[in-house]
This record gives structure tokens, C-alpha cells and sequence, in this order.
């Protein structure tokens, strides 16, 4: 939470890879350009959490590159 992005992409979470987040919560986070919370160019994959109050120009609390695949599930 409450994390900024120096460079423009991906305020707390820059995703590379293959990545599965659990009960996460992300809050206040900034990105310049993409993704105020997490940034993903490959799979993400989130199983329950919260996303508040997150920013960026394109995709306030999640940006996903169109070759990505994303799934989630709520609790």
C-alpha cells in the first residue's frame, strides 16, 4: 500500500511472469502511465482481496498488456 511508481508503470507491482496474489489488498498506489496498483504483462492471477483509491493514466488498479491472461475469484 501507498506506493509510487518512479518510473511509469506498475504503482506497487511491476508483473513480468506468472504471479498469483491471495487475499491481497492494495490501496493507494500511483502509477505514472500504467497500472496505479500492478502492471502485468504475462498471468496474474488474484484470488480474493481489495483495491481502493489506487491511480494512473490507464488502468487505476490493474493494467493488463493484451497478450496477458487474468483470472480472479472474490471470498
Amino acid at each position: 500500500s501507498n506506493s509510487r511508481a518512479e518510473n511509469t508503470t506498475g504503482g506497487a507491482i511491476e508483473n513480468r511472469g506468472s504471479l498469483t496474489l491471495n487475499n491481497v489488498t492494495m490501496q493507494n498506489n500511483t502509477a505514472k502511465s500504467l497500472g496505479g496498483a500492478i502492471y502485468s504483462i504475462r498471468n496474474l492471477t488474484i484470488n480474493g482481496g481489495s483495491f481502493s483509491g489506487n491511480k494512473a493514466e490507464s488502468g487505476g488498479a490493474i493494467y493488463i498488456n493484451t497478450d496477458s491472461t487474468f483470472s480472479e475469484t472474490s471470498t
